[in-house]
């Protein structure tokens, strides 16, 4: 397992020259700002700039498959930074980012799609090709319908992070003070947490009622379908990412290479061989977990260890999907766009 050798992040968002910062303009934008933080300071990268090889393949061998990552041609002619990806399918995905940001892949190519705001994008997620929500900067929310991207009334104003469902009346979204919304197919609503925070990065389920959302500080919360409750992470390293496979099978990740695992009683630490900081993940099963971060880390966990993967680039990685056993997205600073495909 590769170990990279880089500091561990501090991170302390009442000293911004301390930060790289990711995007342009991306320090009045302070929930942005804090969410990048997880995955892109001067102490640990530099943000690198998008490789000009755009067809690049870089070839590995993984513990179950000989596959490659291939770089794919970005769209948008600025480059901006692609903050998560998400999809129905592998010919069905879009990815969201900074300046209102939305691309679309059909299994062929990545085209822009009209997304109606200039705001930064930071989450995605849907129930269907025809029924798609995007969040982000200033309480924006966009619905897709199948043929245009529209404005959402959200009821707030602080800038939201990621965004999650169980159903298409049953979807959560969370951002910067602590904020946590949920929309029950007219309307969105703020939820009363009781827990003091600077804000949330991520969040994810397995039901209306079974729902985890981690954020600075090391705070993890589980809600019941009732009321939001305090978990015991056993880091103050901040969270940065959620996914499961279940609801004892789940796990976190974040700053100084911080992977814990949640067996439905616990949360415990995991070695994950990097201290850069990660802040995407998602699987297809127990066995099979992408994790990405800083400096081009790729994770992957085969339900005994997590082994470092080769990238093929240093830019800092924001967002992993995978729609199947080892069919793989990520996206990232300079609007990097990876793809992973078993062959």
């Amino acid at each position: 397992m590769v170990r990279d050798g880089s500091k561990k992040a501090v991170f302390d968002i009442t000293r911004p020259n301390q930060l790289l910062l990711v995007g342009e303009n991306i320090l009045k934008k302070l929930f942005i700002l804090s969410l990048a933080l997880i995955l892109c300071t001067s102490t640990i990268v530099s943000c690198a700039t998008l490789s000009k090889n755009k067809s690049s393949t870089i070839t590995y061998t993984s513990t179950t498959s000989t596959s490659d990552w291939v770089s794919q041609k970005d769209p948008d002619p600025n480059q901006n930074v692609l903050y998560a990806v998400w999809g129905i399918s592998s010919s069905d995905v879009f990815a969201v980012g900074a300046k209102g940001t939305i691309i679309h892949y059909d299994g062929n190519v990545w085209s822009i799609m009209p997304s109606d705001t200039n705001y930064d994008l930071s989450g995605v997620w849907g129930t269907s090709s025809s029924d798609v929500f995007a969040v982000g900067y200033q309480g924006t929310v966009l619905h897709y319908d199948g043929n245009t991207w529209s404005q959402v009334v959200s009821g707030i104003s602080v800038d939201l992070g990621r965004v999650w469902g169980s159903s298409s009346s049953d979807i959560f979204t969370i951002g910067r003070g602590g904020a946590i919304l949920h929309y029950d197919g007219n309307t969105w609503s703020s939820m009363n947490i009781n827990v003091l925070e600077n804000g949330f990065f991520d969040l994810w389920g397995t039901s209306s009622s079974d729902v985890f959302a981690g954020g600075m500080g090391g705070i993890i919360l589980h809600y019941d379908g009732s009321t939001w409750g305090n978990m015991t992470s056993g880091t103050t390293n901040a969270i940065g990412g959620i996914w499961g496979n279940s609801s004892s099978d789940v796990f976190a990740i974040g700053d100084g290479g911080t992977i814990l695992h949640y067996d439905g009683h616990k949360w415990s630490n995991m070695p994950s061989g990097t201290t850069n900081p990660i802040g995407g993940i998602w699987g297809s099963s127990s066995s099979d977990v992408f994790a990405i971060g800083a400096g081009g880390t790729i994770l992957h966990y085969d339900g005994h260890k997590w082994s470092n993967v080769p990238s093929g680039t240093t830019n800092t990685l924001m967002s992993v999907w995978e729609s199947s056993t080892f069919n793989v997205f990520v996206v990232g600073d300079g609007g990097i766009i990876l793809h992973y495909s078993a062959q």
